[in-house]
């Protein structure tokens, strides 16, 4: 979640430690894959099932999840889900 590190870092000053080495990033699926039909929100909460990703992640996510509508810009309209 860019947006969730950015506000932490940027705005309440919160520096999260880098990742472990050891974490493989996010990967993106196929299209056509049954995966790829997944959205941001549940990859990400299958990248939390580890728990040196959840530690910070437990931060970050929520911020981002709430600005994850809006460019970087900030333009964008809300989604009601």
């Amino acid at each position: 979640m860019q947006r969730g590190k950015w506000v932490l870092e940027n705005i309440l000053g919160i520096i999260p430690p880098d990742p472990p080495p050891n974490v493989p990033a996010l990967k993106e699926a196929p299209t056509g894959s049954v995966p790829a039909e997944q959205t941001m929100r549940q990859r990400m909460e299958q990248h939390r099932a580890n728990p040196a990703c959840a530690s910070c992640h437990r931060m970050m996510d929520p911020i981002g999840f709430t600005l994850e509508t809006l460019t970087g810009s900030g333009s964008g309209e809300p989604r009601i889900r």
